[in-house]
C-alpha cells in the first residue's frame, strides 16, 4: 500500500508505435482538467455536414402559463459521421439494457393536460 493508506491505482494504457492498438475503453482514466459541466436536454436538433454531424442539445422552459417558451442552447456537439454512427449503437445498446435495470421506459410520454 501507499504511505496514504490507499492502493496505487493502476497506471493508465499507453499507445505504443507500430502495435495494433486494442485497449479496452473501461481502462481508460477519465480527466476533467477544464471543470467540464454537466448539463441537462429535454431537445436536440440534428444537422448533417459533408464532414460532420452536429448535435445541438438545449432545454425548452418556459416560466408558467400565458409566458413565452424559449429554447436555451446547453451544449453543441460535432463528430464525425463514423462517431456518430457508433453514437447510435452504444445509445442503441444502453435503451435497450434500461429496462433491465429500471424497468421499461415509458413511450409516448404521457400528455400533461
Amino acid at each position: 500500500m501507499a504511505k496514504n493508506g490507499h492502493s496505487k491505482a493502476a497506471a493508465p494504457p499507453r499507445l505504443l508505435a507500430g502495435q495494433n492498438q486494442g485497449i479496452p475503453i473501461s481502462e481508460v482514466p477519465f480527466i476533467n482538467p477544464n471543470n467540464v459541466q454537466s448539463v441537462y436536454s429535454n431537445s436536440v436538433s440534428i444537422m448533417n455536414g459533408q464532414f460532420d454531424i452536429r448535435l445541438l442539445f438545449s432545454e425548452i422552459v418556459s416560466e408558467g402559463i400565458g409566458k413565452p417558451v424559449e429554447s436555451i442552447l446547453r451544449a453543441n456537439i460535432a463528430m464525425t459521421p463514423a462517431h456518430a454512427k457508433a453514437l447510435i449503437g452504444a445509445l442503441t445498446n444502453a435503451i435497450e439494457e434500461y429496462p433491465k435495470a429500471f424497468g421499461e421506459i415509458p413511450w409516448p410520454p404521457k400528455n400533461q393536460d
